[in-house]
């Protein structure tokens, strides 16, 4: 039987993630050398932060907490990246973990996915945005296939 604690619960760990692609798209568009995907970076950054929105007002609705951050290991995550560029081509760098980030958290969508245990309105928004994830990891799989 869904419970609203369950559904919040699910939706802060995937918020939580999302505000991870967030910082990590942001963190990309810094070290990327061409302006055109500079650009796209911090694009996808908003897109994403008008995901997080949705689902923080979802979490408000089932009285939990709308104000999770990013996770502790996407920030050590974000340090590597910045190590990393130091050695190698920044925007083939920028792409990889970009393209890293998306694997996670298209991992995290699909976890949350077989809960039985979700309410038909919190499934929904999941699968909806879940949608939009699996179209962005393609075309970062595309993407660093390119560059190769």
């Amino acid at each position: 039987m869904p419970s609203s604690n369950h559904d919040a619960e699910t939706l802060e760990t995937l918020t939580s993630t999302l505000t991870d692609s967030i910082d990590g798209y942001e963190a990309a568009a810094n070290v990327a050398k061409p302006n055109p995907l500079a650009g796209y970076l911090r694009s996808k950054a908003q897109e994403r932060r008008e995901v997080t929105e949705r689902f923080r007002h979802r979490i408000a609705a089932l009285r939990g907490d709308a104000k999770v951050g990013g996770s502790v290991t996407a920030a050590a995550h974000r340090q590597f990246m910045h190590l990393k560029t130091l050695f190698q081509d920044d925007t083939k760098a920028a792409v990889e973990e970009v393209e890293r980030g998306e694997d996670h958290l298209k991992g995290k969508f699909e976890e949350c996915m077989k809960d039985a245990d979700l309410s038909p309105d919190t499934r929904q928004l999941i699968t909806s945005t879940y949608d939009r994830v699996r179209f962005d990891h393609a075309q970062w799989d595309r993407l660093k296939a390119a560059q190769n």
